[in-house]
């Protein structure tokens, strides 16, 4: 079972199910695989600087990232979930090194490269937060905003790699298909529910061209989802 992030159009989903998301998170040893490749591979790409944890939920990310020293810049859109990563770091982790953004600061439709006093060394997405964003373009163009040049966007997205989608949604994008529509995803919780868009390797390669080259696009292998690593061009096309 995946428990999937968010972003503005579902906030009401993550926060009715705030409360009982890291109990979810780790029912699953699955989830915590997919963690620590992710972990492994950030840590061995973006080695020092400032860092943007987008869609970063109830924190449990801020534990490895607290670890090895990184500015740590917190994105979460549900307060709910929001306000247990900050009770989190502020009971067990009392990282100073967090800056948790508030209000429209949470809206990366808002951002610019004057949004912040600083350009990112690397942004971590972490458990398909992407898969929450319908216009893929527009949130290129805004991480490319905010990144350094040669900067890393770094994420696991739910996979949908050839064999990733034979393996977990063939019906899905079969149905895409004959309708010409995004093939998607919808997860309920009580009354709430919550649209995953499921992009492809190419629309994220399409959908990222002018401002990030892509470095790499693999399945993280049986657990479903896959790694993408973009790097921040110097210039764009």
């Amino acid at each position: 079972m995946y428990i999937y992030k968010m972003m503005h159009n579902s906030c009401g989903f993550y926060d009715a199910i705030a409360k009982e998301y890291n109990r979810r998170m780790c029912a699953y040893s699955s989830n915590e695989e997919v963690r620590s490749k992710v972990k492994e591979y950030f840590l061995d790409t973006v080695k020092s600087g400032n860092v943007l944890d987008f869609g970063g939920g109830t924190g449990l990310d801020l534990f490895w990232l607290s670890e090895n020293n990184f500015n740590v810049y917190f994105c979460e859109p549900s307060s709910g979930m929001k306000n247990i990563a900050v009770e989190l770091n502020d009971k067990q982790l009392k990282n100073n090194r967090v800056v948790f953004l508030e209000g429209i600061q949470t809206d990366f439709r808002q951002w610019s490269g004057g949004t912040f006093n600083i350009k990112f060394d690397g942004l971590l997405a972490n458990f398909a937060v992407i898969n929450s964003i319908h216009d893929l373009t527009l949130f290129f163009e805004k991480m490319g905003s905010i990144l350094h040049p040669g900067g890393h966007l770094i994420a696991s997205l739910l996979d949908t790699t050839f064999n990733g989608i034979i393996r977990y949604h063939p019906k899905r994008f079969l149905i895409a298909l004959i309708k010409r529509e995004d093939p998607l995803l919808i997860t309920n919780y009580g009354n709430t529910e919550h649209v995953s868009y499921l992009h492809s390797a190419a629309k994220i390669r399409k959908a990222s061209a002018k401002y990030f080259s892509c470095e790499r696009i693999t399945s993280l292998g049986g657990f479903g989802f896959m790694l993408i690593h973009f790097k921040r061009k110097s210039t764009t096309e």
